[in-house]
């Protein structure tokens, strides 16, 4: 990504397992365990200060658990890289359990 800096990709680099060259929204969401991937998302719905459910806006429009230590409002658009967490559940209005992948902002 031409985004990111020489330092900013070596810290990438040292918090993954691998880099995967795919955007975090097509992960398993029973597979992304400290695995890193590209994100373009804008965030759907806050939840607290630091987390939310942020949905791809690239190709799939999946929803994804996200945790960020910066200012993100709802609807704004970011990108960069993040760690795969895992999965996250949550119940809908409506009684469903979701289940969607869940991860940290890195960069």
């Amino acid at each position: 990504m031409d985004f990111i800096g020489k330092d900013e990709f070596k810290h990438v680099q040292k918090e993954c397992k691998e880099i995967k060259m795919w955007y975090f929204n097509y992960s398993d969401l029973y597979n992304n365990k400290g695995n890193c991937y590209f994100y373009e998302a804008r965030l759907f719905q806050r939840l607290d200060r630091t987390t939310g459910l942020a949905q791809g806006m690239e190709g799939s429009k999946r929803v994804f658990f996200v945790k960020f230590n910066f200012s993100w409002n709802e609807g704004e658009r970011h990108e960069g890289i993040i760690k795969g967490l895992g999965k996250y559940s949550y119940e809908t209005t409506d009684g469903r359990v979701k289940n969607v992948n869940k991860g940290v902002i890195l960069y």
